[in-house]
């Protein structure tokens, strides 16, 4: 019986291997920090919120002024 284990053990031990073997290589696209990396990310969040929110003001006044010229 513990020769049939073993056996098994090797199987899965090649099976396990085989897979691994046809992964792609990992990605070096970003060898930065995981903090930079975050630190990053949010700052372009918060630029683009900031941007949204000029636009939806100009966009508020001018409806206000459209508003006031209609009365």
């Amino acid at each position: 019986m513990g020769r049939k284990h073993k056996k098994d053990d090797c199987a899965e031990v090649d099976a396990v291997a085989n897979a691994l073997s046809q992964l792609p290589p990992p990605s070096q696209d970003s060898l930065a920090p995981p903090t930079y990396r975050i630190k990053e990310m949010t700052k372009e969040i918060n630029s683009s919120r900031l941007k949204q929110a000029r636009l939806f003001t100009k966009m508020m006044k001018k409806e206000d002024e459209v508003g006031i010229r209609q009365r």
